[in-house]
């Protein structure tokens, strides 16, 4: 501090100039999303001379129609301004209910009853977002109607994504997208016709895209309910390549012989619907049933015996080998023995032919008991996977369906109920060996015989798409 003094003007003081100091900072610290509708906030987590700046920022306004979840799932009106399920898990929902009014008091009744106006199976997309959490979206197809519940709506639904519940009382936003009307059928595709053809004759194909006349008349067809006279018409030697069916044989009239391929028709009546067939004296007599006659070998479901004793009981917790005799015509019988209380196990493999179809099979299985007095229900259970070239040995099998059955009589054969269909794991492929486990279920409520269960084998179940293995 300096002292100066000047004669007329005084003592003047003058301060020195301090020393130097350490300059302030602020520094941006968090940034956190507040709730909506809630106010912007900024606090100091630092010192006066340090400041870090904390923000926090309110979520904007949800730009879709908002409602407050109810975690109810009853059929009945709720409170203003709420939504909720017919299920308490989302991917099991199947109806969403909207009050008429949404969160804000806002009727929005008019919004809800377009959800149904397309025309096409898919109505519309709704996504629902939670605004504490809007990652948690829940999306649901609206396939069905909208109905009125009286004061509310019912929107019926399927899930598409989606997985957490909103907590009671969240703000849940709904949006929906309308699908579009279903578009008219097109027209069909024009056929060529080759020539000029005669009306009421039948067409035929010329090619894939061509038809002409065949010169067949209409009403020359021969179907199962009209009766028709077949006058001076040649068949092939024997009938090769021509079948007639639902022939009586009284119906065929008596001709003289002409020639090597003519045959006199002389006999009894037949059965109807059976065919009429050659004796050794050139006669017709009754033959077997049309049914029964086919040009190949049909597709379809197809069974495969395999008994138990062509079955390998596992090293671990396999079944036992046995044999019974009966008592009065010792009749032998050869089964794998599963026990009460213990799981056991019995494995067989099927080289599949190559007409299966590769899908599901099912299965049936026989089964007697010795004597006991109470409790004869068994369960049974069969598994499977499929294996092909140069696959590992040590593979999963898929999962097991089962088979219920009651015995009740010593040494009765049971064939047990025809299981639902069973999946085979392993991504079966044409030319694949397919492995089964088969065992008893114990455990299972269902399963009550007090002894040994005998198996004496299963049917396989599958459908063949194929008329051969060529």
């Amino acid at each position: 501090m300096t002292f100066t003094y000047r004669p007329g003007a005084g003592l003047r003081l003058r301060p020195a100039k301090g020393l130097t100091g350490t300059a302030a900072t602020i520094t941006a610290g968090t940034t956190t999303t507040g709730a909506e509708g809630t106010s912007a906030a900024v606090s100091n987590s630092g010192t006066t001379a340090a400041a870090v700046f904390d923000f926090t920022i309110p979520r904007g306004t949800m730009p879709a129609i908002g409602f407050n979840f109810n975690t109810a799932t009853t059929d009945s009106d709720k409170d203003a301004g709420d939504c909720w399920f017919n299920n308490a898990t989302p991917a099991s929902v199947t109806v969403i209910y909207f009050d008429n009014a949404d969160r804000n008091a806002n009727t929005v009744s008019a919004w809800l009853d377009t959800f149904d106006d397309s025309t096409s199976s898919v109505k519309g997309t709704l996504v629902g977002t939670p605004a504490a959490s809007p990652a948690g979206k829940l999306i649901y197809n609206v396939t069905g109607s909208v109905t009125d519940g009286t004061g509310y709506r019912k929107v019926a639904v399927t899930h598409v994504a989606g997985t957490t519940l909103p907590s009671n009382d969240a703000h849940i936003a709904w949006t929906f997208s309308r699908t579009g009307n279903d578009g008219q059928d097109g027209e069909n595709g024009a056929v060529a016709i080759e020539g000029t053809p005669s009306a009421n004759n039948l067409a035929s194909w010329h090619n894939a895209t061509t038809a002409k006349d065949s010169g067949i008349a209409a009403s020359s067809v021969v179907t199962a309910s009209s009766t028709t006279t077949l006058t001076n018409k040649t068949f092939d030697a024997n009938g090769t390549g021509n079948s007639i069916s639902n022939i009586e044989v009284a119906d065929l009239a008596s001709a003289a012989k002409t020639g090597a391929d003519t045959r006199v028709v002389t006999g009894t009546a037949g059965s109807n619907g059976n065919l009429a067939q050659w004796n050794s004296d050139g006669d017709a007599v009754d033959g077997p049933a049309a049914s029964l006659v086919t040009g190949a070998r049909q597709q379809g479901k197809e069974t495969i015996w395999v008994p138990a004793a062509a079955m390998t009981a596992r090293t671990t917790n396999g079944a036992a080998s046995g044999t019974a005799e009966m008592s009065t015509n010792k009749n032998m019988v050869r089964t794998l023995d599963f026990d009460t209380t213990t799981q056991e196990f019995a494995q067989f493999e099927i080289a599949m032919p190559k007409s299966w179809n590769n899908g599901t099979v099912t299965f049936q299985p026989v089964w007697s008991h010795a004597s006991t007095t109470t409790n004869f229900g068994v369960v049974w259970a069969l598994q499977a996977v499929a294996t092909s070239d140069d696959d590992a040995l040590d593979v999963a099998f898929g999962t097991e369906q089962t088979s219920t059955d009651t015995g009740g009589t010593t040494n009765d054969r049971y064939i047990g109920p025809e299981s639902s269909a069973i999946t085979i794991a392993g991504s079966p492929a044409t030319g694949d060996v397919v492995q089964f486990q088969i065992k008893r279920n114990p455990s299972d409520g269902s399963d009550t015989l007090a002894i040994d269960a005998r198996l004496h084998g299963v049917k396989v179940f599958f459908t063949t798409n194929a008329a051969t293995d060529a």
